[in-house]
């Protein structure tokens, strides 16, 4: 059964090279309230370039990471997502 999320939270542990390594993540819902933690296992690092219509170039890294995932007692593998806007080498979003 699917339960909307009414609120969230999320917090990564990134690495030297803004890989993530693990995340927590609350959730509420109308049934209730999770703590998700995930254990980033491995990451497959890709980017996506394409150019804007004034011909400058826009990069995304995409992180696929194989993740160990836990709630309430329960343990499940997955993959988890992230993409990042870099700027001069750098991931612009990770401090928001």
């Amino acid at each position: 059964q699917y339960h909307l999320i009414e609120d969230a939270r999320l917090v990564t542990d990134y690495d030297e090279n803004h890989y993530p390594r693990g995340y927590k993540l609350w959730a509420k819902t109308a049934s209730g309230e999770y703590q998700v933690e995930g254990s980033v296992l491995s990451v497959i690092p890709l980017r996506n370039r394409r150019r804007k219509d004034n011909g400058d170039w826009m990069k995304t890294r995409i992180i696929e990471g194989f993740t160990r995932v836990e709630c309430n007692g329960l343990v499940g593998y997955g993959m988890t997502e992230y993409l990042d806007q870099i700027v001069d080498g750098l991931p612009v979003g990770r401090h928001v």
